[in-house]
């Protein structure tokens, strides 16, 4: 098996199926499988699969297990050389899925690859990070952003690689995990997602992960995918919100120690709550 193609989905049913159509179409020639957890979807996303595409994989989860678990999930049951992380609202352009296999096999010592995203209107995604570092959190989840909104802008512009126009190939810290191509091998010596982070910050670990074993990171711009972002979050509004900062805090414990973490929860509550109370009244 050549390639293994992991997508959670959850309620994105329309999507759901472009993106299938698309993977599939573009796997032409190569030995590959699809796998699908849904979680709990009530969109009849699970139907669809079912009648549309009967060589792919269904596992149906009872109840939302968020992002982290679902692709666990499907990671565990993939039996290709290489494994894709795709989103369910990331619909690859012909050629893609070929170019980034053959990309894997060329380069050897790199151990996972992402590409270009676009907006469904075609501009671009500026995605890739650098490792977002405990200075910057505080800055983009506290009041002190506000007090030091020069220095939270340099800094925003060094972790988002603010000069780089996307359209060269580059080491990268942090890759999205909309679209992350690794080898099976290397996700057997990392392990897969940690799932005490349900939702967010998922790629910055486990790309750090990666590096740390002493895996390269890359991007090439020999792909494209179109990426709508969100699909699935925004139909639970409030309580991804609370995942986010619950993930957030996780994060800052793992990678900076439980006292960072509890002060970047504390200095952050202020954010949270604003955030719920411009929600509540935009009616979300």
């Amino acid at each position: 098996m050549d390639l293994s193609i992991c997508i959670a989905s959850f309620n994105t049913r329309e999507a759901l199926e472009r993106t299938l159509r698309a993977a599939i179409s573009d796997c032409s020639g190569m030995r590959a499988e699809w796998i699908v957890v849904d979680n709990a979807s009530g969109d009849g996303s699970v139907e669809m699969v079912r009648r549309e595409f009967p060589r792919v994989t269904l596992i149906e989860n009872a109840a939302n297990r968020f992002f982290a678990v679902a692709a666990n999930q499907a990671i565990a049951r993939s039996m290709g050389r290489y494994v894709l992380t795709l989103n369910s609202d990331a619909e690859v352009f012909p050629g893609t899925l070929p170019a980034l296999v053959e990309y894997l096999d060329r380069h050897s010592d790199v151990g996972a690859v992402t590409t270009q995203m676009v907006r469904p209107d075609g501009r671009l995604q500026r995605t890739c990070a650098r490792f977002p570092s405990y200075p910057l959190l505080l800055l983009d989840y506290t009041f002190l952003g506000l007090l030091l909104s020069g220095r939270r802008r340099r800094l925003r512009r060094w972790a988002w690689y603010a000069d780089w126009d996307r359209k060269t190939e580059r080491e990268v810290e942090v890759a999205p995990g909309s679209f992350i191509l690794a080898r099976q091998a290397v996700l057997r010596s990392v392990g897969a997602y940690d799932e005490r982070l349900r939702l967010y910050f998922t790629d910055d670990d486990w790309c750090q992960r990666l590096q740390r074993a002493g895996f390269e990171l890359m991007y090439s711009p020999l792909g494209r995918v179109i990426h709508a972002e969100g699909s699935s979050s925004r139909q639970i509004r409030p309580l991804a919100r609370r995942i986010y900062f619950e993930d957030l805090r996780s994060y800052t414990a793992k990678y900076f120690g439980d006292r960072r973490a509890g002060w970047l929860g504390f200095l952050s509550a202020p954010t949270r709550w604003g955030m719920d109370v411009t929600a509540a009244l935009r009616g979300h």
